[in-house]
């Protein structure tokens, strides 16, 4: 008869260490995500008077307003040319709050 080799395998002790671990990475992940943004949107103008000119440059108005404290940075606004290209825009903004 043959004999089986049994291969080594090497077992660590984690001991209560991995818990701290994953407990201490869920919790940043969870305030991570739950920080409200600096600014929100308000409301989005399109167009001239509401009026959409087919084919052509329409401007589009952002009305933005900070929660709490006071805002200033940039925003961008990203939106696809067509179905190969993609565009961004970025300008500076400034907020005070309740504003």
């Amino acid at each position: 008869m043959r004999s089986r080799v049994r291969p080594q395998v090497a077992r660590v002790r984690l001991g209560p260490r991995w818990l701290v671990f994953v407990w201490v990475l869920l919790g940043a992940c969870v305030r991570a995500h739950a920080a409200p943004p600096p600014i929100e949107i308000t409301s989005i103008d399109w167009g001239f008077d509401g009026v959409l000119a087919a084919e052509r440059w329409n401007p589009v108005t952002l009305w933005v307003q900070s929660r709490e404290r006071p805002f200033s940075g940039m925003l961008t606004v990203t939106f696809s040319q067509d179905a190969t290209q993609k565009a961004a825009i970025s300008l500076p903004v400034a907020t005070t709050p309740g504003a």
